[in-house]
């Protein structure tokens, strides 16, 4: 298919976080649709082979650090010498330098938002980022926690909301793990948590909340994927509980997806989130789900699709848990209930709506 839009897409690295995951699955409905799609990240990140592929031109950019001065000539290098119908940008570091080097070269940049405002500490970085922000030519945001954090920024020019696309045949057609290979009973509960082992997504409150659930369901066992700062804690809390037998930590896997639709719940525990990717895979993964009742999980679920929890209450982690446990078959209605938040989530249905925003904001083929 012939191209008419060329975007260079500038983001820290290629793997790991869920914005990172939204590039590795668009970017393929994105050059099926005539895309000349360009990718700028830091040299030495890896590259997924789902990124190497014709139609994407992938730009690794030399940098000695995070904060590397000769980041930001590249990147006017970069834009100047592709001349990119439209520059975007994702995740902080990238917003500010993508963001600067796509004015100095006056193309027009789009800031797309991945998180919401709780994510933003107080302070110079984010002061930038919202200042490089208020001059883009627009703002695209995947949830409406994003889409209300810029909103006071631009209020002649309003954000506007692109989903996150799902794999949806993928994840339907992941192969379901046998758990006995992993060490657990074959007839094991599955309470299944996945995400980064960090504060912000509390992975400890499910923790504490195990010895509630045993109580009630001696078969349960909680799957832990994930790693990061929190690892250590969360170690030591599962010695010091002599709950070993029974959670279960596995790291970072790509391969979880088998595991929700083998997980009799999957219990997402966050304090905040954009838009929680790990939800929504599991939604079609056809897991029951228990969940943070927060704003980004209320924009996508209600009573009649997931249990609710106050994510730092473990005794109400707890009663949720037990709820899905105690009454599978009220927690599969519900599992079938969730899967009408996936219409429209569709890697090309996504794609086409990324192209059609990028159109509009930069003014590209739009009379």
């Amino acid at each position: 298919m012939p191209s008419d839009l060329s975007i260079l897409l500038c983001i820290s690295s290629l793997i790991t976080g869920g914005a990172e995951r939204q590039v590795q699955l668009v970017a393929g409905g994105l050059v099926a649709q005539g895309v000349d799609l360009h990718i700028a990240y830091l040299a030495g990140s890896p590259v997924p082979s789902c990124l190497q592929r014709p139609g994407i031109t992938l730009h690794p950019l030399p940098a000695r650090s995070n904060h590397d001065p000769g980041l930001a000539w590249a990147l006017v290098r970069l834009v100047r010498g592709l001349a990119p119908d439209c520059v975007l940008t994702m995740l902080p570091q990238m917003d500010v330098l993508g963001g600067i080097a796509a004015k100095v070269c006056g193309r027009p940049h789009i800031l797309f938002e991945r998180s919401s405002g709780d994510c933003y500490p107080v302070g110079l970085k984010t002061w930038l980022r919202q200042a490089v922000g208020k001059r883009a030519a627009g703002v695209l945001a995947n949830s409406e926690g994003g889409s209300a954090y810029w909103a006071p920024s631009r209020p002649h020019d309003p954000p506007r909301l692109v989903p996150n696309c799902m794999d949806i045949t993928g994840i339907e057609q992941s192969p379901i793990p046998d758990v006995r290979d992993h060490g657990l009973p074959e007839d094991a509960k599955i309470v299944l948590s996945v995400g980064r082992l960090s504060p912000e997504k509390n992975p400890a409150v499910v923790v504490r909340a195990m010895p509630l659930v045993l109580a009630r369901h001696p078969g349960a066992h909680l799957v832990l994927f994930g790693n990061g700062p929190q690892e250590g804690l969360i170690r030591g809390m599962v010695e010091s509980a002599g709950l070993g037998a029974n959670i279960h930590l596995m790291g970072f896997s790509g391969a979880v997806w088998g595991w929700m639709r083998r997980a009799d719940v999957l219990v997402a525990p966050s304090h905040f989130e954009g838009a929680p990717n790990v939800v929504l895979e599991a939604i079609a993964a056809r897991a029951p789900l228990a969940v943070s009742d927060i704003p980004a999980h209320r924009e996508i679920l209600d009573e009649s699709s997931a249990c609710f929890f106050t994510p730092t209450a473990a005794s109400e982690v707890a009663a949720a848990i037990d709820g899905v446990l105690s009454d599978p078959n009220s927690a599969r209605k519900r599992a079938t209930n969730a899967e009408a938040k996936l219409l429209g989530r569709g890697i090309d249905e996504v794609a086409r709506e990324w192209i059609s925003q990028i159109r509009i904001v930069a003014g590209i083929g739009v009379s």
